[in-house]
């Protein structure tokens, strides 16, 4: 697992916080925000949802911040 310096420095860039202003992304902001998590060897989990005729597509992530804490991110494309 990354160290608390490693996510805090992904949870105040500027990649991560342009993200989090959108109501909308588009799949590279994600990715590029996977490869931050990646680098920097911080657990998480992706879910997508398909669209359908009456829903949206969007994004699960859930990052791992300790045994007892995730932080959960919900994104529409």
């Amino acid at each position: 697992m990354g160290t608390d310096n490693d996510l805090f420095k992904i949870l105040t860039s500027e990649t991560f916080s342009s993200i989090l202003k959108k109501d909308v992304i588009k799949v590279c902001e994600l990715n590029a925000l996977i490869s931050l998590l990646i680098d920097c060897n911080v657990p998480f989990t992706v879910v997508f949802n398909q669209f359908t005729h009456n829903i949206s597509a969007c994004a699960k992530l859930s990052i791992t911040v300790s045994p007892t804490l995730t932080i959960t991110l919900s994104f529409d494309f």
